[in-house]
């Protein structure tokens, strides 16, 4: 992969289509899952805002 390639932004995974994948149980499942990691990361910074 050169440079040039990985600097594109992911515009697959933020077309409405490929949301839609998501948009079953199992999808909510996976986002779940992905959220719960992501706040167990956060945690050690109390104070930190995402904007």
């Amino acid at each position: 992969m050169s440079s040039v390639e990985h600097n594109q932004p992911d515009i697959v995974t933020s077309s409405d289509l490929y949301s839609k994948r998501l948009a079953s149980e199992s999808g909510q499942w996976f986002l779940d899952g992905q959220t719960r990691a992501i706040l167990k990361y956060l945690a050690v910074w109390p104070k930190a805002l995402v904007p």
